[in-house]
């Protein structure tokens, strides 16, 4: 009997893991339009949640949280009053929406409106193309792996592979034949992009894009399932829009393996559900030129009137600002693409100076508005040492500068919950308790991010960087 026990062992172990292996399969096949389900009512949820957490922090800060502060509830102005507005007020208008987060993130995502529209809009291929130097060959492995299923969908969808390099050996023999892979020569040299411009730029040219063609740029570690393949038809064939941007999560790999690495990229899903969707849907254009460099959909017609000729180590910024100037029209793509945070902090510092220096070499006025709003941060910081430490009297000011404080950390308080439930949602095998702890830690990290990342502008702008740093992958 014992002997008969234990070898029924190993098969049970392989009929569970058969049955885990089935569930989760069937989990990432519905998980986007699951979680799409939920976020369709978010101009219902958002407004509720935003309320409950204004007024529970409204009491906890008053009650517990107040040091060396007090409120005059009986006048509009303190001698305190004017150093907290002009410490505050530059940071909040150098936002392209003050609150940006709160309006965007209560702002109706009807994900599914493409869907219920007739088609009004032929297209002759819609083209996935990864950008890559192969120096992380198994993260581009990753990334194609379901290309095979993606390709089943529509026969006009086809897969290319840009290699601004050649052909490492890890990806000698394992790229399937349906991938086209565009080597860019070494001769070419366009007047003035460099690193991964370059290479969008030779494919560009090299692809012949008319009007009828569509890109959806990714880089290499950026997957994509099909629910955002069908939300980029509907996109092409229902609407009337030249550039798709969706939002993307950093779940795919290593989630929470560093929690500071995390929590710095929940930062970013916060920017995709405010200050980026926000735009698009109120004016069908970005924020000056404020999009990302993946997951973003181009009509060819676009590509070839703007071009990605530019030494601008934030491309994707440039070429945003100048496709909205020439007044193309933006619309976003309700869906969603996976990516995996950088690996250290060094990776992660190395790619937001890169950004910084871009934004900034651009020279448009809002962007740059918005990033001295950061050295008002910094002078914020010094006020509160000043009176924590320093200053003999307590801080006194209205209950109106009290209540904008609130409302600061309301929002705050909302994201980390908002952005980090609905990325541990997706990423699956998350208990609700754990999602707790990760909304708390995200609220307890999101402050020292903020400052890195303000630190980090600042150098950027003084001492810019002079190459293109790729950012290792698993």
């Amino acid at each position: 009997m014992t002997l008969a026990h234990n070898n029924s062992l190993p098969g049970k172990h392989i009929l569970l893991a058969g049955s885990d292996a089935q569930k989760r399969q069937k989990f990432e096949n519905h998980r986007s339009e699951a979680l799409f389900r939920v976020l369709e009512y978010n101009w219902i949820i958002c407004p509720i949640g935003l309320t409950i957490c204004f007024f529970l922090s409204y009491f906890t800060i008053s009650r517990y949280l107040l040091i060396r502060t007090v409120i005059d509830y009986s006048t509009w102005w303190t001698s305190d009053t004017l150093i907290c507005v002009l410490l505050g007020a530059p940071t909040h208008l150098s936002q392209i929406f003050p609150f940006g987060y709160a309006l965007g993130v209560c702002w109706p995502i009807n994900p599914f409106e493409y869907r219920k529209k007739p088609k009004t809009r032929a297209f002759k291929s819609l083209r996935l193309c990864l950008v890559t130097k192969g120096d992380n060959a198994q993260t581009v492995l990753n990334t194609i792996a379901n290309w095979d299923e993606l390709r089943h969908i529509d026969p006009r969808i086809c897969f290319h592979v840009i290699l601004d390099n050649s052909l490492p050996q890890a990806l000698v023999g394992r790229i399937p034949d349906f991938i086209e892979i565009l080597f860019v020569p070494p001769s070419f040299r366009p007047p003035k992009a460099l690193y991964k411009a370059r290479a969008l730029e030779y494919a560009r040219i090299a692809q012949s894009l008319g009007p009828d063609d569509w890109v959806l740029h990714l880089d290499e570690e950026t997957t994509v399932d099909p629910f955002a393949i069908k939300t980029c038809l509907n996109f092409i064939e229902r609407g009337d829009r030249h550039f798709g941007m969706g939002t993307i999560f950093y779940n795919s790999q290593g989630h929470w393996r560093n929690p500071f690495l995390t929590v710095a990229e929940i930062s970013r899903i916060t920017a995709d559900f405010g200050r980026f969707r926000l735009p698009f849907k109120l004016h069908a254009r970005p924020a000056s030129g404020w999009v990302h460099g993946s997951f973003i959909l181009v009509n060819g017609q676009v590509e070839n009137d703007i071009g990605w000729d530019t030494e601008c180590l934030a491309e994707d910024f440039w070429f945003g600002l100048h496709a909205a100037n020439k007044g193309y029209k933006f619309g976003w793509l309700d869906a969603i693409a996976r990516e995996q945070p950088p690996r250290s902090i060094k990776d992660i510092c190395a790619q937001r100076k890169r950004w910084f220096a871009g934004i900034w070499s651009c020279g448009e006025p809002v962007a740059c508005w918005s990033y001295v709003g950061c050295m008002f941060y910094f002078a914020g910081i010094l006020h509160s040492i000043y009176i924590l430490f320093i200053r003999e009297d307590p801080l006194v000011v209205p209950r109106w500068v009290f209540v904008w404080g609130v409302l600061c950390c309301t929002e705050g308080l909302w994201a980390a919950i908002t952005s980090t439930a609905a990325q541990d949602i997706d990423a699956g095998d998350i208990s609700i308790w754990q999602m707790i702890g990760h909304v708390v830690v995200s609220f307890f990290f999101t402050p020292f991010v903020n400052f890195l990342e303000c630190t980090l502008l600042v150098e950027a702008i003084l001492f810019p960087p002079k190459k293109f740093h790729v950012v290792k992958k698993v």
